[in-house]
């Protein structure tokens, strides 16, 4: 038994590290569909404006900050491919638990011209009207 040990223990590491790897691979993309689900049922929405656009060699991203709870973050969304404008406002759907964590940019929804703020706390619900079902296919995409 030993002998087989020996000449396959590359092979069993190797077997047994990817199995580990996807596992735990597998359950990071769970766990975001899984708070992408929750944000859509105790999220609230604010403000965000787009303050950056970057290339890099890898990807292309986004910038933007929100203020929540009178506090600012900033955050990216990774998708190069849309044409978003710096200076731009769109709304932002966030946990109130974990704002730095999830926050995820609507950027399908242009803020109009005749909001200027948001409350520090956020909306429960868009100040415009939306299609709730909208919203969560958009999150459920995205």
């Amino acid at each position: 038994m030993s002998a087989f040990l020996k000449k396959y223990k590359d092979l069993f590491l190797i077997i047994v590290f990817g199995t580990i790897s996807f596992g735990i691979i597998f359950s990071l993309v769970k766990k975001e569909e899984i708070e992408r689900n929750n944000i859509y049922k105790t999220g609230v929405f604010s403000l965000a404006e787009i303050t950056d656009f970057r290339r890099e060699t890898r990807s292309n991203y986004y910038k933007y900050s929100f203020f929540f709870n009178n506090k600012l973050y900033r955050a990216r969304y990774g998708d190069g491919s849309k044409s978003l404008n710096i200076g731009q406002r769109y709304f932002v759907i966030i946990d109130p638990e974990n704002p730095w964590l999830y926050n995820y940019l609507l950027y399908n929804y242009p803020v109009p011209d005749s909001i200027t703020s948001a409350p520090p706390e956020g909306w429960k619900e868009l100040p415009v009207p939306v299609d709730k079902e909208e919203i969560r296919k958009f999150l459920e995409d995205y």
